[in-house]
Order: structure tokens, then sequence, then C-alpha cells
């Protein structure tokens, strides 16, 4: 992996949360909760369905309709929905993504 690719995850400068939801106790709502109360200072964008912002972070519908370049994305998703987010998260040049909550 060069620098740069190891960058992208570890210090990003974008991040998506796919799956955010201000429904308490969801996984994606709790990732941004923690990203914007622990101070990340890069851009962070979320997905969800419907929403126009969660938490006063920006949605989108699709990882692809951001119009931006994103290191990296958190997939906080049910399963029905993770290969479609992970080719989309592909599509879209994201440098790097994670599943939370899934053992493998």
């Amino acid at each position: 992996m060069s620098k740069q690719s190891m960058k992208k995850l570890f210090e990003p400068d974008s991040i998506v949360v796919v799956g955010a939801s201000e429904k308490e106790g969801s996984l994606g709502g709790r990732l941004i909760q923690s990203l914007v109360g622990g101070g990340y200072k890069g851009r962070l964008f979320a997905v969800h369905p419907t929403n126009e912002a969660v938490f006063g972070v920006p949605c989108y519908r699709r990882i692809s309709e951001i119009g931006q370049n994103v290191d990296f994305a958190a997939l906080a998703l049910p399963d029905a929905g993770l290969i479609a987010a992970a080719e989309d998260a592909v599509a879209s040049g994201v440098g790097g993504f994670f599943m939370p909550g899934r053992a493998y």
C-alpha cells in the first residue's frame, strides 16, 4: 500500500457514513455523532435514502451523488444493503471503507 493510500485510511480528509440515521441507537447515527463530537476536521457526509441531513451533516442518497472525492466510507447498513453500498463506494473512487459491527 502506498503512503497516500494509508493516509486515506488513517487520516482521511473526507468521510461518508452510509446508513446514517437519527434513530436512537443506530450505528450510523452514533458514528456521525462520534465524528462531530470528537472534533473531526475533514469533510463529513452522510448517506440516507430520504433525510436531507443527519445531526447537521448533509445527506445524499448514494455516495456517487456527493460529487466530491471521498477518502473513507463507513458502511453501517443491514446486510441486504452492503453489497450495493460497497459497489457504489468502489465505483465512486472511495479510498477505503469498512463495515462496523460485522465479524468475518
